[in-house]
């Protein structure tokens, strides 16, 4: 036993220095500026596949500078991995150092990922050098201006007026609105006016062709016009923080047309004669409405809400937003919006899913649907507003947008809507006075609108 001893001891001194040394091994400090030298040639070299190893390699075992950050966010960058370069960027920037080309690729990230509010505040951080390679006109009159306009074609008049309303025992006679085709154009222009704001404005003219039918079983009178809107927007877009941006607004509405009502000669149902008189309708809508959302790296989240006068009738809506990149890249994200609307104390649900990304540097997409009764209803922080009186049961469509450059694009799109209105008969109500003439929903009606819109944006 005595003998076996020395061994034994030999071997757990042996296996102890040998297990220290690879501690030592492990735990030996390379100093960062050596660090900082592989990176270097790396880039060099375009190696940022390598650069990318190296740099989260390097993170993960402590070491942290502004050079370690820039270079690895450079390299997610220029493999195209934005969402995993705003981190490192944005690391970079916190030590106090405002390079221009951390700056410049953090701009660019934000541009794919759809952060204006945080794009347009690190153009504001750039030397004059620098925003005038990026954006040679800029000025504080315009940061950029857009333009769009539409057709929407309606099947509403080639399904629903063949033959005659009817009318039951007592009814005087019936009422019908037929939607016609429209058409729609706008402006509009953003000024950055401050590093963390930025305001829209944004006018836009809409003429839709509108046809009024009136008729009892004997009668029936039929009136073409037209029904002109004048919209205005506004939309104040302050960054609080990054990621984090409040946006209230406030969209404004004019509506102006002629058409004919019906009216009748006696109060004896039966024995009446129908006539029509003409009367103008000038009408102000207008919808309230705040967003706030925050960004964190590979979603947004946001809450909205508003409050509305449309068509003669109150609205308030509340809804939420959550936008997320599940391959974290700009090449595919997806947005589910849920809506809570009132309107005369009834509470409407409404959903709307998009998906959509860059493919490439140049080409943009987005395809969505939303379910609902939509009526005088908003999304887009009021920028979209649906005050036709016709309810939309269903919508869907696309967007596709074509970069030039990043300070010039073009965009076409197209939707669908199935819509329902009704048609409403008048009859005597005898209930209320003699001779006083009251309304119904009659019958309800289906039809179609087919949407396709194109535009233009520049930035200074």
């Amino acid at each position: 036993m005595n003998k076996k001893f020395p061994v034994y001891f030999i071997a757990i001194i042996i296996l102890l220095m040998s297990d220290f040394d690879k501690k030592a091994y492990s735990q030996e400090v390379i100093p960062i500026d050596s660090i900082h030298v592989i990176l270097e040639t790396l880039q060099e070299e375009n190696n940022w596949a390598r650069m990318i190893s190296v740099g989260e390699s390097s993170l993960r075992k402590g070491y942290d500078s502004f050079f370690l950050r820039a270079r690895l966010g450079i390299a997610y960058y220029e493999s195209g991995q934005y969402i995993k370069a705003i981190p490192q960027l944005e690391k970079a920037l916190e030590t106090g150092i405002d390079n221009p080309s951390v700056l410049t690729n953090l701009y660019y990230c934000y541009f794919y990922t759809g952060r204006d509010a945080d794009r347009d505040y690190v153009f504001s951080r750039l030397p004059k050098s620098s925003k005038k390679r990026l954006q040679p006109l800029n000025n504080i009159i315009a940061n950029n201006i857009f333009s769009d306009f539409g057709f929407s074609f309606s099947s509403d008049k080639e399904e629903n007026t063949a033959g005659v309303v009817n009318t039951g025992a007592g009814d005087l006679y019936n009422e019908q609105t037929i939607n016609g085709n429209a058409f729609t154009v706008g402006v509009g222009i953003n000024q950055l006016l401050f590093q963390s704001l930025s305001i829209d404005y944004y006018y836009s003219y809409l003429k839709l062709d509108k046809t009024k039918i009136v008729q009892n079983t004997g009668e029936q009178f039929s009136n073409s016009y037209s029904e002109y809107q004048n919209r205005f927007y506004n939309r104040y877009n302050i960054r609080i923080s990054d990621g984090l941006v409040f946006s209230p607004s406030g969209h404004f509405i004019g509506t102006d047309y002629t058409t004919i009502y019906g009216q009748t000669d006696s109060a004896i149902s039966g024995s009446q004669t129908l006539s029509v008189y003409e009367l103008q309708n000038i009408d102000e809508s207008f919808v309230l409405s705040a967003d706030i959302t925050k960004y964190m790296t590979t979603y947004r989240a946001g809450i909205n809400g508003s409050f509305s006068y449309l068509n003669n009738v109150h609205q308030w809506q509340l809804g939420a937003s959550f936008k997320i990149f599940p391959m974290k890249k700009a090449s595919f994200y997806t947005v589910s919006d849920l809506f809570i609307q009132n309107q005369n104390e009834v509470v409407n649900l409404i959903f709307n899913q998009s998906f959509g990304g860059f493919y490439g540097k140049k080409f943009f997409y987005e395809l969505f649907f939303t379910l609902g009764n939509i009526n005088n209803f908003n999304e887009k922080n009021g920028a979209l507003v649906y005050n036709n009186p016709d309810l939309i049961k269903f919508k869907t469509g696309f967007d596709m947008q074509y970069y030039f450059t990043p300070l010039f694009n073009l965009n076409l799109g197209y939707s669908f809507q199935s819509r329902e209105r009704n048609t409403y008969v008048y009859f005597l109500n005898s209930t209320v006075s003699p001779g006083q003439l009251s309304s119904q929903k009659s019958s309800l009606v289906s039809y179609s609108v087919n949407n396709i819109f194109a535009g233009i944006k520049f930035t200074f």
